[in-house]
């Protein structure tokens, strides 16, 4: 098997499963009771949190563990939005991952202007067009940000530290949140002028349901959920220890081994990428694959005359497994909301395959996987209409 669809989801670490399975026999007590074995489970909870804002750098503020991306970009927007008593606008791209877009739609219900941030064609966000928009918002009405580090789709990275920067030159009052699901750990982002930034553990190879919210000294949030006040009274509800020690086992592997990885991850991917361009009418959607804007493990690719999902059934009889867009919306009908707001339309949004690599990928897995796409591409093509 070749797995390609590491942005839908990554393998867990052997290491991961078996601190889940440990912690599920062993520390299963409720980290809020007061007997000493219920603290010591406190303790390394505690430690799991420290784990996550180590590795995401974020020091000048505290780490919520939540249940993963879905749930702090909820927490983050929403919470936000509930801190003022007027609403505001909200700016944010046409790029974004539905946990972002649709609590962009539910803010809208409440009264929040959505101020759409345009892409460029290669899939980016500026930090000129965003700090324009900050910049033109009503100064009476508070004002949200939200741009993703890296698009799940075509590996963009945008420059999120220029980003905020132009914000807070614009509107110091804004806030800017950074969705860093598909970023995190595989590109470096400093904090300094983000206020809000949500990771997930499943995406490098933690468990479901972990995931990690920063939220910079002096934000306040008003969390959703009612209940017994965890996690700051933000994610009220029983701690899943047994997550956040998973997502603490991934971590320590991540601060290990890395740089190491991120090296081998982007040779790889341009390895993968000159094999494929050999097939011939194959276009790059997204930034320059080799370039500073263009995240190490992400491709998104489209073979003339081949429709995406028939490539892709075709490469599952292969065992090569790669996706057709956002595996969060790959069940519906609808074409790529990314992909046309890049302007990439008609047959070639119709034939876009992304291939997401991680660091349980081999160089030799990237010949299996370019040997079964050109067989298939090339074959496909014989019965492309005229």
């Amino acid at each position: 098997m070749v797995y390609l669809d590491n942005s839908a989801t990554t393998q867990p670490f052997p290491e991961v499963v078996e601190a889940v399975r440990a912690a599920m026999l062993e520390r299963w007590m409720n980290p809020s009771a007061l007997y000493a074995p219920a603290v010591k489970v406190r303790r390394q909870f505690e430690e799991a949190r420290r784990a996550a804002a180590g590795a995401m750098g974020a020091s000048g503020g505290r780490v919520v563990l939540t249940g993963g991306g879905t749930d702090g970009d909820n927490l983050a927007l929403i919470g936000a939005a509930n801190r003022y008593n007027q609403p505001g606008s909200l700016l944010v791209s046409a790029l974004e991952h539905p946990a972002v877009g649709e609590s962009a739609a539910f803010l809208k219900l409440r009264g929040w202007e959505i101020v759409p941030l345009p892409a460029t064609p290669e899939g980016l966000v500026t930090p000129q067009a965003v700090g324009q928009a900050a910049d033109s918002a009503p100064a009476d009405r508070p004002v949200i940000v939200t741009c993703m580090q890296v698009n799940n789709e075509t590996g963009a990275r945008m420059d999120i530290e220029g980003i905020a920067r132009a914000v807070k030159a614009a509107r110091p009052d804004a806030l800017v949140h950074c969705d860093g699901v598909q970023g995190f750990l595989r590109t470096p982002l400093k904090l300094k002028n983000v206020d809000l930034y949500t990771v997930s553990a499943h995406k490098v190879h933690g468990p479901r349901g972990a995931g990690a919210l920063f939220v910079r000294d002096g934000v306040t949030l008003r969390g959703v959920q009612a209940g017994g006040g965890q996690e700051y009274g933000l994610r009220s509800g029983t701690e899943d220890v047994a997550a956040a020690l998973g997502f603490k086992t991934a971590l320590v592997r991540w601060q290990e081994e890395g740089a190491a990885w991120r090296e081998e991850l982007r040779k790889m991917k341009l390895y993968l990428l000159g094999q494929l361009l050999a097939i011939g009418d194959v276009r790059v959607n997204g930034p320059d694959p080799a370039g500073d804007f263009s995240a190490p493990h992400i491709l998104n690719l489209s073979f003339e005359g081949v429709r995406a999902q028939v490539l892709l059934h075709a490469l599952e009889q292969r065992q090569v497994y790669v996706s057709t867009g956002s595996a969060c919306a790959s069940h519906g009908s609808r074409l790529s909301g990314t992909l046309k707001a890049m302007g990439v339309t008609g047959k070639r949004a119709e034939g876009a395959i992304r291939l997401s690599l991680s660091p349980l990928n081999t160089l030799g897995q990237m010949d299996e996987a370019a040997d079964a796409i050109k067989e298939m591409v090339l074959s496909l093509r014989q019965y492309r209409r005229r």
